[in-house]
Formats: structure tokens, C-alpha cells, sequence
């Protein structure tokens, strides 16, 4: 059975040419890129008497990865260290360390 001939492609009427718009750019004088880098200090007035923040090193001394077998030896580890761990525990402090949570603390004024 022969081939059938092969369609001829239709192509579509040229589109009106339209030139893109081009993003006007607006020119900074040297003067007015100068008062970008001016810092307004305004805030100062409202620290003025804040206790200092110093954050305390919570970085850990040493971390080692430790691998279970099964089951029972992660339960044997748990029993060692004391801390509950699922399947999910991706880290843990030993010993174990309260976690601070700050995220509901405000500062209120007196």
C-alpha cells in the first residue's frame, strides 16, 4: 500500500509587527543615590534603655551519627540515654537539653 502524500503545513497569517515596550529607566543624580546610603536613626530614641541580648553558644561540642541494627537496639539506646526517640528523631542532646522556646516572647512597655 503506497504512502499518502504528504499534507502541506498551514501556517498562520504574519502578525502586525509591534515593537516591545521598552522599560522607561529612571536616572539618579549622584546627589540623590548619596541619600539612599543615609541610614535615619530614628529608632536609637526607642532603645534607649533596652537591656542588652546576649545569646548564649548553642552550637554542641561534638556530634556523632549513630546507627541501630533494629529495633531493639534503638530501644537499648533509649533505655542507656535516658530520651525517648522514634523513627523520626533525626537529632538529640545528650544530656538532654530543654529546648528554649522564644517565639511567644514580647517585649512590653512599662
Amino acid at each position: 500500500m503506497p504512502l499518502p502524500p504528504p499534507r502541506k503545513k498551514v501556517l498562520p497569517p504574519p502578525r502586525k509587527s509591534v515593537e516591545p515596550a521598552t522599560p522607561k529607566r529612571e536616572v539618579y543624580r549622584a546627589s540623590e543615590q548619596q541619600d539612599l546610603l543615609v541610614v535615619d536613626k530614628e529608632w536609637e530614641k526607642e532603645w534607649q534603655g533596652m537591656p542588652e541580648f546576649v545569646s548564649k553558644e548553642q552550637l554542641p561540642f561534638h556530634t556523632v551519627n549513630v546507627h541501630f541494627e533494629n529495633p531493639d537496639a534503638m530501644k537499648d539506646f533509649e533505655r542507656i540515654t535516658g530520651q525517648k526517640m522514634t523513627e523520626e528523631t533525626k537529632a538529640m542532646w545528650h544530656p538532654k537539653k530543654q529546648i528554649l522556646k522564644v517565639a511567644h516572647l514580647r517585649h512590653k512597655s512599662t
